[in-house]
């Protein structure tokens, strides 16, 4: 046993616990276990001995007796043995006894106790197994029966189903065979505003009929292979093609669905090649309700698309035209498309002679047209197609039929067909381009007749169609298709641009010692108009070509600018005869002039977004030419300027004598300046405005000339001081002497129409204020501030004159400049501003001189009133 202090009890606890075992491995010094199996006798094995075998009973040798003698005292000894270990055991168990009795008596009071504990355990267990056995007889066994009841009613709930879908698939059926039969043997009725005929509505139950019985062979639908792995045979759904009277109906459904969709691709066409809607769609109506709709507007579609490529691929087969033209018959073109074809084998059978060129070029323009008219026939069945999809929807459902369709369509019809045309177009046209020379030359050449033929088609097809095509708007579809044909395009502006620019060179053909003139502007003007207006039916084209002329427009504004000589040469006035320079630039200024006046003229023929492709160029060339006349006519007015200027040489005071010391008259010899001015003007008018061949514009410079030298000889004759009453009379000869050699110069720059002749009356304001100017200088000077008596003078020649008249300076008196300075400044700046640089000097001096009890301070007060007087009545005329 062991040694320890305290026993497991465990070992007493086991349920195969045996005392008689225990003894024994104790006995035999071994460790029991409760599952062990009867310890052997080893311990007595000593004292039997190995060799002892039970003698029987018939042995009576001598040898038997002796072993008998011998087992005898090894057993008196084996007991003795045995009675010594039973007593060491005894003496060994009192010890461990008595050792460890504290122990043994605890486990034995734990013995007891479980012991009772494991009785009510045990009790329970018995409970427990009792509530399971009730329980499985109030749930299990109802279970099961319910269970084998909800199998048998799914049974037949399964039968109950079969029965009625075979019922109504043999009822429909049925019915199926009479509506046939009444479409068969019903005529076809004229079509009636109001709907559709009997055909019509026996197709459409009919159809209903075929899909119903096409829902009922397809219900239940297939199961999913997840499905049909995890259900059982009898959880499959059963089909109707296992019931042999639905079988025998099978053969009649497709027939009847064979029938009705020949008749219904039948009634499709009926409706597309007559254009007739509603039996469109009736016909659609009866593919809807056979769930056919998508594939049957894609395959019409497909047909219509691939009817228009296949009849645009004949038309562009320069195989096909040779045979049209009546030549020799030669090999297909390949389907794939043209080959190139070098330039022998292009003259060769698919290219014409000069003798037959017309013909192929008339059998081309005939292809083209048909090819048109094919192009309209399918462009408004898709369009009728589309329309009808878009408006009619199922009545049982409301279900859009463009919405049906478009789960198997990319885009709308319209739209894939206007891109397969368009592609279509634009790669056959290259191929022909590219493999015959004929078709490229023909079509290029003739683009404007070849758009006149789309022209047609857009305004046939419009009838039917959303599409537009006119000067202010094009629809894209038209646009994408004329985009289609760049190529025929492309090569008729590469034409058109270089004959403008042909004109162009050859106008500059002569460089500078034959620079371009009038007739060089009109002739490019002319080309230019021609232009625009061959391309003036198509709003796409013309503004192609007003993209190019605009171009070469720059291209010739930009040559003439070098031409343009801008040193001194081109604006001097020295000398009696003009310079190459002068002359130079009075060509390019005509060349200009008229170029921009006859294609200015296009300024109302053309809508907003051609012109402003023109617009720019046009003004360029306005710009040009203005900025060189007006730099010249700024020269011509300096020079006129400066001669004015000499007239404050002249001495106007009273007792003034001429050069050979006589005293001066009003009758005496003209002015030195007014000589020298009418001089300058001849000089102007014969050397260096005339060779300028600008029609009106011209008369405009004349008319602007003299205006502006009688304001500056105005304002002059202002100035003058001192001016004496014999003054006056010189001045005024003067001014007739004026006046007289500016109606002879508006005279001339009249020309040949004398009918539209310039008169000095003409000149208006500046005329006016001339006559006015005469009187003014005779008045007394109470009255020179008067308003009534100075109605065309302004009022800075008044107040010029009223400081004559006083002792007061005049304004460039004041400043220390030169008469000729002065009157440039005024010129400069605006009236306002002169007549503040007047008020301001008239006040300074009046303060200067202005003292108490002097009559000259009272007389300068009064010029101080006048002048604002004469000031404040021109302001308020200006609203200042």
């Amino acid at each position: 046993m062991s040694s320890e202090p305290y026993l497991d009890h465990q070992v007493y606890l086991h349920p195969a616990f045996s005392p008689h075992q225990l003894s024994a491995s104790i006995l035999a010094g071994e460790s029991y276990h409760p599952s062990d199996p009867t310890p052997s006798t080893s311990a007595l094995a000593p004292a039997v001995g190995s060799d002892f075998r039970p003698t029987s009973r018939r042995g009576s040798n001598v040898s038997g007796l002796e072993r008998e003698r011998e087992s005898k005292v090894d057993i008196s000894l084996t007991l003795a043995r045995l009675n010594f270990g039973i007593d060491e055991v005894t003496r060994q168990l009192k010890a461990e006894i008595t050792t460890h009795h504290t122990s043994l008596l605890s486990l034995s009071s734990t013995t007891t106790h479980l012991s009772t504990s494991l009785t009510q355990v045990r009790h329970g267990l018995t409970q427990v197994s009792l509530s399971l056995e009730r329980l499985r007889l109030k749930i299990r066994v109802p279970h099961q029966t319910l269970q084998t009841s909800v199998t048998r009613l799914s049974h037949l709930q399964k039968a109950q189903d079969v029965l009625r879908r075979t019922h109504r698939f043999i009822l429909v059926a049925r019915r199926l065979e009479l509506q046939i039969g009444e479409m068969i043997s019903t005529a076809d009725e004229e079509e009636k505003a109001e709907g559709e005929g009997r055909k019509e509505r026996a197709m459409n139950k009919a159809a209903i009929s075929i899909a119903e019985m096409e829902s009922l062979l397809a219900y239940p639908l297939k199961p999913s292979a997840e499905e049909q792995e995890t259900a059982s045979t009898e959880e499959r759904p059963i089909p109707l093609t296992a019931i042999n009277q639905v079988t025998r109906y099978l053969p009649v459904l497709q027939i009847s669905k064979e029938t009705l969709v020949s008749e219904m691709e039948n009634q499709v066409f009926k409706g597309l090649s007559k254009l007739n809607q509603p039996i469109l769609a009736s016909a659609l109506q009866t593919a809807f309700n056979l769930g056919l709709l998508p594939s049957l507007v894609s395959s019409l579609l497909g047909d219509l698309t691939e009817a228009v490529e296949s009849r645009i691929k004949k038309t562009f087969d320069p195989s096909q035209l040779a045979k049209e033209a009546g030549l020799k018959e030669v090999a297909p073109s390949d389907t794939s498309g043209y080959k190139y074809r070098s330039s022998g084998n292009a003259s060769g059978k698919n290219e014409p002679t000069p003798q037959n060129a017309q013909l192929w070029a008339n059998a081309l323009w005939a292809r083209m047209s048909n090819l048109i008219e094919d192009m309209v026939e399918c462009c408004i069945k898709v369009y009728i197609l589309e329309k009808v999809l878009k408006v009619k929807k199922d009545p049982a459902s409301g279900v859009a039929f463009l919405d049906e369709a478009m789960k198997v369509l990319d885009n709308k019809p319209s739209y894939t067909f206007w891109t397969t045309l368009a592609r279509t177009l634009e790669t056959q046209s290259k191929e022909a381009a590219r493999s015959s020379g004929f078709i490229q030359q023909t079509l290029s050449a003739g683009y404007p007749r070849l758009l006149r033929l789309f022209h047609q088609f857009f305004a046939k097809i419009s009838v039917l169609t959303d599409t537009v095509y006119t000067q202010n708007q094009q629809s894209p579809e038209t646009v994408l298709l004329l985009r289609s044909l760049s190529t025929f395009e492309n090569q008729y502006l590469t034409r058109s641009t270089g004959r403008v620019n042909e004109v162009v060179s050859n106008a500059f053909a002569g460089g500078i010692r034959s620079p371009p003139g009038a007739n060089e502007g009109l002739a490019i003007a002319r080309v230019i108009t021609n232009e625009l207006d061959s391309a003036k039916f198509d709003p796409l084209l013309l503004r192609s070509v007003a993209r190019n002329v605009g171009v070469a427009l720059g291209g010739f504004r930009s040559r003439m600018d070098n031409l343009l000589i801008t040193d001194n040469a081109a604006y001097t006035m020295t000398g009696t005869s003009e310079t190459s320079a002068q002359v130079l630039n009075a060509q390019l200024t005509s060349a200009l002039y008229h170029c921009h006046s006859a294609v200015g003229k296009i300024e109302g023929e053309y809508n907003e977004r051609v012109m402003n492709l023109l617009r720019p160029s046009i003004l360029e060339l306005e710009k040009l030419y203005k900025k060189h006349t007006a730099d010249l006519l700024g020269a011509i007015r300096r020079e006129f300027s400066n001669t004015l200027g000499r007239l404050h040489r002249v001495d106007y005071a009273d007792g003034a004598k001429e050069a050979d010391g006589s005293m001066m008259s009003m009758g005496g010899a003209s002015s030195p300046y007014m000589k020298d001015l009418q001089e300058r003007m001849s000089f102007v008018r014969t050397r260096i405005l005339a060779p300028y061949n600008v029609g009106p514009l011209k008369k405009e410079w004349t008319v602007e000339l003299v205006r502006y030298i009688i304001q500056t000889f105005v304002l002059h004759a202002s100035i003058v001081s001192p001016l004496g009453e014999s003054g006056k009379l010189r001045l005024t000869s003067d001014m007739t002497e004026l006046e007289f050699s500016l109606g002879t110069f508006l005279l001339a720059a009249s020309g040949n129409d004398r009918r539209n002749a310039l008169k000095i009356q003409d000149i208006g304001e500046a005329y006016l204020c001339l006559r006015a100017f005469r009187p003014f200088l005779f008045l007394e000077t109470c009255l020179l501030s008067d308003p009534a008596r100075t109605v065309h003078l302004p009022a800075l020649v008044v107040s010029h004159h009223i400081l004559v008249r006083s002792p007061l300076s005049l304004p460039h008196q004041q400043h220390g400049w030169s008469e000729g300075e002065y009157v440039r400044w005024v010129e400069a700046h605006t009236e306002p501003e002169a007549w503040a640089l007047v008020q301001k000097g008239v006040a300074q001096a009046v303060n200067n001189k202005n003292q108490p009890g002097d009559d000259e301070g009272s007389g300068l007060a009064d010029v101080e009133q006048a002048i604002d007087a004469v000031l404040r009545e021109a302001r308020a005329q200006l609203g200042l």
